[in-house]
């Protein structure tokens, strides 16, 4: 029974990376829309020629919205990119199942494989909370992105 619970628990940890990976590639075609946008609608030239200028509220708006844009687009193309980048997670080691595993008692079998699949699951729970927090931010990066742009374009 525990030995089902552990590998229905690894099936759920496996699938969730298999999520995040989904959804970071969603996240990457809004910003591969949004580097168009901002590429063609935003230069970092006109942000720099507002610096020069004198300060008005408006070009302040435009200066911090214009560097937020692109700070943002950086955290969010980072973080996407961290939760695509192939990471090393622990898989159950086949190999373990020879010839003197098979001779060992049914409940001295069962404890190791407990124990082997309980140490990779704690492995692969680090791995994808990790990507979590990577996803999150990629989401405010995103959002960040889209708000500066709202400021950079209000006139």
């Amino acid at each position: 029974e525990c030995l089902d619970l552990l590998q229905s628990e690894y099936i759920i940890e496996r699938n969730k990376k298999t999520s995040f990976e989904s959804r970071a590639g969603v996240i990457l075609a809004l910003i591969g829309t949004f580097c168009v946008f901002l590429l063609q609608n935003v230069e970092i030239s006109e942000i720099y020629a507002l610096i020069e200028m004198p300060l008005t509220f408006q070009s302040l708006v435009k200066i911090v919205s214009g560097i937020l844009m692109y700070l943002c687009l950086l955290v969010s193309l980072g973080a996407s990119l961290y939760i695509l980048v192939a990471k090393k997670i622990l898989n159950f080691e086949v190999n373990s199942m020879n010839d003197e595993f098979m001779l060992l008692q049914r409940e001295t079998a069962m404890k190791e494989l407990i124990n082997a699949y309980r140490g990779i699951i704690s492995h692969h729970r680090i791995v994808n909370n990790k990507v979590a927090i990577a996803f999150i931010v990629s989401i405010i990066g995103s959002a960040g992105m889209i708000l500066s742009a709202i400021g950079y374009k209000s006139r």
